[in-house]
């Protein structure tokens, strides 16, 4: 898998964070849960960002080591989320 540059911007008034994995593509967003939304680009079911609203209210104290993360996530067309 290749290596990107992640881009965060958080937005203290409104508490929202945005996470994008790759700029400037077009997407659809798709709510995983109330306030958690992926944006997936619609021609190759990539996920191109993350928006978390009301972030303060959902962050933790982190453990004083944090560790990457590696891995890949994929959409199927058509996925249903319960």
């Amino acid at each position: 898998m290749a290596e990107r540059e992640v881009e965060l911007a958080y937005d203290r008034r409104a508490d929202v964070l945005y996470l994008t994995l790759v700029p400037g593509v077009p997407a659809v967003t798709v709510e995983l849960e109330a306030g958690v939304l992926a944006r997936i680009n619609p021609d190759t079911d990539e996920l191109v960002g993350v928006t978390v609203v009301g972030l303060s209210e959902r962050v933790v104290t982190a453990p004083a080591r944090v560790e990457p993360v590696e891995g890949e996530l994929h959409f199927q067309r058509g996925l249903a989320l319960a």
